[in-house]
């Protein structure tokens, strides 16, 4: 049993929505935040992912975070004492403590979701090609990105997406479907180009339209996109 603790601040109040991300913990792990539960995951092959706004001071008072990791391989999940068959000494050695990256996530209320539907029941973005050409080395490139608005009010969004080279430079800008979202909903959105040539495209969908201007979303960088 390990446990870790640290301190951040966060100075926006208004319109803003935090999530923890962590790419993977074995067996389990308890974070309390501000000596409250904000969370307990014990899946130890998925990411995860926690809203944590709720729990955290603004104002630029300092918050504590403090997660306690359990890796041991005879580890019984809490609610039924049943063993995870994938622990075992020969193929998940125990490292101790977070052995992957962790991160906080700041985002404006109208945002893109992180694709971890286990925890936060969410689909992210996805990029994907349709119509390839092999002759012409071309192909239709399809974005996906689920969409929530949690401003409390009404807002018109439009997704954005541009096709960069390795250097980010915008080759082109996929058009991307206008919707009305009121307070709470949740909307797939949609961008596509067809005929889009090249050997190293990189897809970034990092920002949805309102109509009082340019929100950022989340997260800002997509995976990349190769042609052959």
């Amino acid at each position: 049993m390990i446990s870790e603790k640290n301190s951040f601040k966060i100075n926006r109040i208004r319109n803003t929505v935090l999530v923890m991300f962590c790419l993977l913990v074995l067996s389990v792990i308890a974070i309390p935040l501000n000596v409250q539960p904000a969370g307990k995951y014990e899946n130890g092959i998925t990411p995860l992912g926690l809203y944590i706004t709720q729990f955290v001071r603004f104002g630029g008072q300092d918050n504590l975070l403090a997660v306690k990791v359990d890796n041991s391989p005879d580890y019984k999940e809490e609610d039924t004492g049943t063993p995870f068959l994938r622990n075992s000494k020969d193929f998940n050695p125990n490292f101790g403590g977070l052995n992957r990256n962790a991160r906080l996530i700041v985002t404006a209320k109208i945002y893109q979701t992180l694709p971890l539907y286990n925890n936060l029941k969410t689909s992210g973005v996805y990029v994907y090609p349709e119509n390839i050409d092999l002759r012409s080395k071309s192909a239709e490139v399809k974005v996906e990105a689920e969409v929530v608005n949690e401003t409390g009010n009404y807002a018109s969004i439009t997704l954005l997406a541009f096709v960069m080279d390795n250097d980010s430079v915008v080759l082109a800008k996929l058009d991307g479907n206008t919707s009305d979202l009121i307070a709470g909903q949740t909307e797939i959105f949609t961008a596509s180009r067809k005929g889009l040539k090249s050997a190293g495209l990189k897809i970034e969908s990092n920002a949805v339209e309102v109509a009082d201007g340019l929100i950022p979303a989340m997260p800002r960088t997509m995976p990349g996109l190769k042609i052959n």
